[in-house]
């Protein structure tokens, strides 16, 4: 399914579909098409109200409006698609547990701590999210419907034991070959959980030393893997594991504008990091090819041809 296709069928076709199935390219179309729309949207609110202060609230009301209206077509496509991989789309409201906890209780925090595990948390269940997100969908019927059209070929799950076995261990700073959709999530999955744990272990013994030493040693423990199996990642889809970088340079450039008040080059840089990200995320999440690419053998699937015997000289 094409950019197209996804945002006429969220819209038009089921815009308050809760029920069925959908396949990872619908959800993830429209995703890109609700992200662009939330940042041009609101990037333009800022713009306008700064021009114009007396419209200001008039603005926000209306673009507010205008974002309910496009977050219930992707909260149906959410739903549809963890039907896909036979579970409830009542899921996907787990994100809003850490948020709501922290908005009720966050005036009773006084340890930043605390505050950093509700935030991991909320992030850890929503990185869940995505990688039931980008699992492939069940052959065949389930009890959500018939299967979507599209995602026919499905790809071997690789687990969260395999996957930081593979990323530590075999290929801890291997940058070249090509990992699988996976390996990769797996393993961001994994190095949140070890985030999640330390920042659990600093808000219960209230030691922000051992915290932040702890924290630093699993930051430094998972970054060359992280940029590794990411750099995989982007080789099984055909992009040099470069382009990885291209968000982490525009978040210092941002920051830099920031720092030095740079309000208008700040926000046009944050912009493009937003953008970057979402189109980052889509090249992450998609299949790789089947066949070898500049890259190497794929990640699953294809054994590596042996060579053929050849005859004995006498």
């Amino acid at each position: 399914m094409n950019f197209k296709t996804a945002v006429n069928t969220c819209l038009k076709e089921k815009y308050f579909v809760f029920e069925g199935r959908a396949s990872r390219s619908e959800l993830w179309f429209f995703s890109l098409f609700f992200s662009l729309c939330m940042v041009g949207l609101w990037t333009l609110v800022i713009l306008l109200s700064s021009l114009l202060p007396s419209m200001a609230t008039v603005l926000v009301v209306v673009s507010a409006l205008a974002s309910l209206a496009l977050v219930i077509p992707h909260y149906a496509v959410s739903a549809r698609r963890l039907h896909d991989v036979n579970l409830s789309g009542w899921w996907q409201l787990c994100s809003f547990i850490p948020l709501a906890f922290y908005l009720i209780l966050m005036f009773g925090f006084d340890s930043l701590v605390q505050e950093e595990f509700l935030m991991s948390a909320l992030d850890f269940i929503g990185l869940i999210l995505v990688i039931y997100y980008v699992r492939q969908g069940d052959n065949g019927d389930n009890r959500f419907g018939s299967s979507p059209f599209g995602d026919a070929v499905s790809e071997p799950e690789i687990n969260f034991e395999t996957s930081a076995k593979i990323c530590l261990r075999e290929k801890y700073a291997t940058f070249f070959g090509r990992a699988s959709r996976a390996e990769f999530w797996q393993f961001s999955l994994f190095t949140y959980f070890l985030s999640v744990i330390v920042i659990l272990f600093g808000s219960v013994t209230g030691d922000g030393l051992l915290y932040n030493i702890l924290l630093g040693l699993v930051t430094i423990g998972t970054f060359i893997p992280g940029l590794a199996v990411t750099a995989r990642r982007l080789h099984d889809v055909g992009y040099s594991g470069w382009w990885q970088m291209l968000p982490i340079l525009l978040s210092g450039f941002a920051i830099s504008f920031f720092v030095n008040e740079n309000i208008m080059l700040a926000i046009i840089i944050s912009v493009l990091l937003i953008v970057s990200w979402i189109i980052f995320i889509l090249v992450l999440i998609r299949k790789g090819t089947n066949e070898k690419n500049r890259f190497g053998m794929p990640a699953i699937g294809l054994p590596i041809e042996q060579p053929e015997p050849t005859e004995p000289t006498e």
